[in-house]
């Protein structure tokens, strides 16, 4: 399989609704850091609305592991953009969005997103689903898949907002959504 672009490269500036400045590019595998302390400086309410589960007390190895693992992507199963931002003179993420492939049906990713909660509401992750919603494109995909807790209603409102048709089913307190990249 080929790639239909060139992975990792690209980078573009956006203002958020408070002025901020932040930068978007593609995650590299240097930025296992950067998740690392983004991990750290998301509440726990944060934690438990993206990962569907409270990790409060996780030990410092498990966290390097998976954040080396989600840096450094199979550019032919997964993508990721990471938002940064620079304060004294030191890189730091302040969200991320991610796509990963489906191997059963290569035309359907699954698609998350996290806003450090400093940051969050300021717009940084509608410009950011976006720009993933653009990376899925350019790759071919026709359906993006997300998974979110019900009273997740910050990422129901921006799937909402995105404009595209997309369907919900919820169960057991999960609600996967189905977004169509075919348009209307």
């Amino acid at each position: 399989m080929t790639l239909p672009f060139p992975h990792g490269f690209g980078s573009t500036t956006i203002t958020s609704t408070r002025g901020r400045v932040v930068c978007v590019r593609h995650i590299q595998a240097a930025d296992a850091h950067l998740l690392i302390d983004l991990f750290h400086k998301i509440s726990d309410e944060t934690r438990r609305l993206r990962f569907h589960l409270s990790l409060p007390n996780h030990p410092d190895e498990l966290i390097q592991r998976e954040a080396t693992r989600l840096a450094d992507l199979d550019p032919l199963w997964a993508d990721a953009l990471i938002a940064t931002i620079t304060e004294q003179d030191t890189e730091q993420a302040v969200a991320v969005a991610r796509l990963a492939v489906d191997p059963k049906e290569p035309t359907v990713a699954e698609s998350a997103i996290t806003v450090r909660d400093d940051y969050q509401g300021e717009g940084i992750g509608t410009i950011l689903f976006d720009l993933i919603v653009q990376v899925a494109l350019v790759r071919g995909h026709t359906t993006l898949r997300a998974f979110s807790l019900v009273e997740n209603e910050a990422i129901h409102r921006l799937i909402k907002s995105l404009g595209l048709p997309y369907t919900s089913r919820t169960s057991q307190g999960e609600t996967t959504t189905e977004i169509s990249l075919r348009g209307p």
